[in-house]
Order: C-alpha cells, then structure tokens, then sequence
C-alpha cells in the first residue's frame, strides 16, 4: 500500500482508492486533500483488503480491473461484510459500456465514473455520496426521537461483542434501564410531555458512558447501554452515577415549569467468554432489571455474570 504524505489536520473524510495507476491515485488525492478528504491508496486487491482490515472508510472508489482480483468481486465482498455494507462504493473504469454499468451496480455500486474524468467532478461526487451514506446511516442506526442507537443496531452491536468476548475472553456488562411509571407521565401530562422525558433521559444517558459504549432505545421507555470491555464492578458504578446523574437532571413540564420527578431502574450483568449468545445475557439483564422493580425502583441491581 503506497499512502506518502501526511493527512490533511482538517481531513474530514477518509476514503480507500484502489487502483493499480499510481498516476490515478495522485491525480485523486492531488484533487481530494484540499477538500479535506484524506485518501488511503491500494494498488492492488491483496493491498485494497489488508486495509479494510485496518480501517473503516467513509468511502471506496474500486478501479474494476486490477492486477490480482477483480473490482467487481472486491465490491461484492464489501457487501457482505457487516461493517463495511452501508459504505458507498465508486467503480472506477475506462469500460462505460451499459453491459459493465448494470453487472457493477448489480454487485453493490453506488456510482461509476468513467475514465478519463475530471477531477473537480469526482471530488464533487464523492462528498455527495459520502454526506446522503452518512445521513442515511445516521437515520438507520438512530432511534427519531432521541436521537440514541436504535433497537437493531443494538443488537447487531451486542451479538459482536458476544463473539468477541467468547474470543478473546475479555468481559463485556450490559445495562437494562426501564423508567419508573412512565405511563402516569403520560396519563398526566400528555404524550408530549412524555416525549420530552424520552429525549432528555436519552441525552443524560448519552453523556453517563463513553463514546465506545452502545446507548439504545429499547423500546418504549426502555433502554439498553453496551460497554464493552467492561466488568460488572465497573458497569455497576457507572450505572449508579448515570442514576444520580439523571435524578440531579432539572427536568420540568415544557411551557409551565412544573417539575417533574421520573426515577429509573436497571438491571447490570457481565458477559463473557462462558456467554453462548444474546438471549441468554438478554434474559439475566431483564432478570436483574425486574429485581431492581421488585426492590422499590429508582435502584440499579447487579445480576452476576451471564
């Protein structure tokens, strides 16, 4: 892999150009740096995977003839790769007749750009399929209203983690967190009023743990935090502060004023390489969260390792 030169401090994306012309990739990264586009070379099919390995690309521009794979077949293997298939993908090739445009958007491309090309118009067309991915992505994997991960990313998110764990025998915790009579909420107050409950309690969840941790809605009131790499001591004491955190939270009926007091309950279990798959540590986390109910509410019980 040839990547001379430093990355632009202001790079705002990152993109993989494949391609066996060193005077292709120059040209690109040439045009690309000043926008802000950093750009990752790979001369070749071996070089264009080792790298996806290594990094997660905000976008794939594939030459379709390479010197030791196809551009085609590079393509489809990105699209069956979980961390790789909402990536957009540009096939880059001299061949623009209808044949090769319909096999390639077959495979998964989402654009084609003909040699020879210019330029300016290639950096424009990569920053808009990068910034509709990324508004798309976002759309996918966050719940509307909170803005938190949403239900299926979680879980994508959490069968990784399993695997990993069984892998490398690192532990992982997860968080159960349903809040305290949220039906008098909205019976009292409205739905609305509700929602509002909804969004701040997820943004006081979002600011409790780290970027590295997973914080999903659920469902409903109901919602689910990842850490990976964690134990069930350590989750259990950044569960307690997210609950001090969220009762020091002024939270007030929107247009009056009027204060509002909703607590929450959770349950925290550890999993690790004994976990066999997300049902099961599913299952000990709501065991755990149904206990915290059972024991008065507004109170996070540790339920052990799953």
């Amino acid at each position: 892999m040839n990547n001379e030169g430093a990355a632009p401090a202001d790079a705002v994306y990152k993109i993989l150009v494949v391609d066996d012309s060193p005077v292709v990739r120059g040209v690109i990264k040439k045009h690309c740096t000043p926008e802000g586009i950093e750009v990752v070379e790979a001369g070749s099919g071996a070089s264009a995977r080792r790298t996806l390995k290594l990094m997660q690309p905000d976008l794939v521009v594939l030459n379709m003839v390479l010197p030791d794979a196809n551009g085609l077949d590079l393509c489809r293997e990105i699209r069956t790769e979980e961390r790789l298939k909402w990536v957009p993908v540009i096939i880059l090739t001299a061949l623009g007749d209808l044949k090769y445009l319909r096999e390639g958007y077959d495979c998964g491309a989402d654009d084609y750009i003909v040699k020879p090309f210019q330029p300016e118009e290639f950096v424009l067309r990569v920053k808009s399929r990068i910034r509709r991915a990324k508004a798309l992505c976002y759309e996918s994997f966050h719940d509307a209203l909170t803005g938190c991960h949403t239900r299926g990313y979680f879980m994508a998110r959490l069968e990784e983690e399993v695997f990993r764990s069984r892998r490398e025998g690192t532990p992982f915790s997860l968080l159960l967190a349903d809040l305290d009579d949220f039906k008098q909420v909205n019976d009292t107050h409205g739905h609305l009023v509700g929602d509002h409950v909804l969004r701040e309690f997820g943004a006081v969840l979002w600011a409790s743990f780290r970027r590295t941790d997973v914080v999903a809605r659920y469902g409903g009131e109901e919602f689910a935090v990842l850490m990976p790499k964690t134990d069930l001591t350590a989750a259990l004491a950044v569960a307690e502060r997210a609950r001090e955190a969220w009762l020091a939270h002024p939270l007030a009926v929107p247009g009056t004023g009027e204060g509002l007091r909703v607590t929450f309950s959770g349950g925290v279990v550890e999993g690790g390489r004994e976990t066999t798959d997300v049902n099961e540590i599913l299952a000990a986390a709501d065991r755990a969260l149904y206990a915290a109910k059972a024991a008065g509410k507004d109170c996070i019980v540790a339920g052990g390792q799953a």
